[in-house]
């Protein structure tokens, strides 16, 4: 049986306490099995977010193909990230949404298998994200990230505030407490720039941002 390479930050050191999860024993440690978790159908465990790779703009349309095409029970929810923002036009701003991971979408399943098998008809329009071979989710802190500033609709809402003497002061919105993680304001867009990371890469995604005033 070929074990994942011990560097992979997916295999800790854990003890099998769970009987429906797959587990390799080495060096007197226990091990998750990546290639036999891959074949289960893992019913029963938690539910994770799976990316799902599409068109550039064809996100919502593509993700209900899917939907369509998974099983009834064989998934939580499927959605597109998406972030408010503002733009300038007709004389007056108005706030419109948009994808945060441009030809992206997520499954929250805890049934990987049957998504994977169900979307393979659907090859030429969409892939699972693979990392190396496996179909695995986005680590659970870049979900509780991401979850911890998106709405009941998987939207990340407009935040505002102020910068006083260089230093961003955000009083309101979902980046108030991820103020370390802005990169780039961009004022006369009403934007930022944020740094996250999706499986374990850092990624640079657009946020709504108003800078109320500067001092």
């Amino acid at each position: 049986m070929k074990m994942q390479k011990l560097k992979d930050k997916r295999l800790l050191p854990i003890t099998p306490i769970c009987d429906n999860i797959h587990f390799t024993e080495k060096d007197n440690k226990y091990y998750v099995d990546m290639k036999k978790e891959k074949r289960s159908s893992r019913k029963g465990l938690t539910p994770m977010w799976y990316v799902i790779q599409t068109k550039s703009g064809e996100e919502f349309k593509n993700m209900n193909l899917c939907k369509r095409a998974l099983k009834t029970g064989s998934y939580y929810d499927a959605f597109v990230p998406q972030y408010v923002c503002m733009k300038r036009y007709e004389g007056a701003w108005h706030y419109e949404k948009k994808v945060l991971f441009s030809g992206y979408f997520f499954i929250d399943t805890n049934q990987p298998d049957i998504v994977e098998e169900a979307i393979l008809p659907l090859s030429r329009l969409m892939k699972p994200v693979y990392v190396g071979k496996d179909f695995v989710p986005i680590y659970a802190e870049e979900q509780s990230f991401l979850e911890d500033m998106m709405d009941a609709e998987h939207s990340i809402a407009m935040s505002r505030g102020n910068i006083v003497e260089g230093v961003c002061d955000i009083q309101e919105g979902p980046l108030q407490k991820k103020v370390s993680f802005i990169r780039k304001i961009d004022r006369h867009k009403r934007t930022a720039e944020i740094l996250l990371h999706l499986f374990g890469q850092e990624r640079r995604v657009k946020m709504g941002l108003e800078i109320i005033s500067k001092s």
